[in-house]
């Protein structure tokens, strides 16, 4: 079960979707407390994405707290309830996706890349 995916049967034919939720479910099965995802959203188009989200909080064991770290904020968007902005180790700003639109989240970051 430990195996890396690329090595189980038929590995070498595993997609980055079906890797991602290979690599998600062995960590949830340690019933983690706190559950980290960086850069979820590489490799995946739009849809693989929506539907390993779907996936995620369909579980019915889930950790207390999920930790999504991107620098896609249209899928942070998708996904948290606050976003944080950090720069060189401090917190700059905190965002409610729910109490704003793409639009301000996107400008706001954008402007955030440029410091």
């Amino acid at each position: 079960i430990w195996k890396p995916p690329h090595l189980l049967s038929g590995g070498n034919q595993i997609d980055r979707y079906t890797e991602k939720k290979i690599l998600i479910s062995r960590a949830m099965a340690t019933l983690p407390q706190v559950m980290i995802y960086q850069n979820l959203d590489k490799g995946l188009d739009d849809v693989a994405y929506d539907r390993l989200v779907r996936e995620i909080w369909g579980t019915p064991i889930r950790p207390k707290a999920s930790l999504f770290i991107s620098s896609n904020v249209r899928n942070l968007i998708k996904v948290c309830t606050k976003i944080y902005f950090i720069y060189e180790g401090q917190v700059i700003n905190k965002v409610y996706p729910a109490q704003t639109t793409e639009e301000a989240m996107l400008s706001y970051y954008k402007a955030f890349c440029e410091m």
